[in-house]
């Protein structure tokens, strides 16, 4: 789903972050705590120009992330706070 995500689905105003494609294919909302936004806000003002439409989430070339590109890198964070 994170994949999947436009930024355009980020909505700072209400807190909530839309989900277009999920479980069995329906929209729902879902909240985001002060820090996420935070972090996204930070994220986006860093990528400059951004459209509603591109993708919320991209590789370091810039092009839409894949689902095992962010699993990888999300199991490389996870070992360095030593979560995983």
């Amino acid at each position: 789903e994170a994949c999947d995500l436009r930024v355009g689905d980020v909505d700072f105003e209400s807190g909530k972050i839309i989900v277009r494609i999920g479980k069995w294919g329906k929209t729902r909302r879902v909240g985001m705590t002060d820090s996420l936004q935070d972090v996204l806000l930070r994220y986006l003002n860093e990528r400059g120009d951004v459209q509603p439409n591109d993708p919320l989430l991209i590789s370091k070339v810039g092009t839409p992330i894949e689902r095992n590109g962010l699993y990888k890198r999300l199991q490389k964070l996870g070992r360095k706070a030593g979560v995983v």
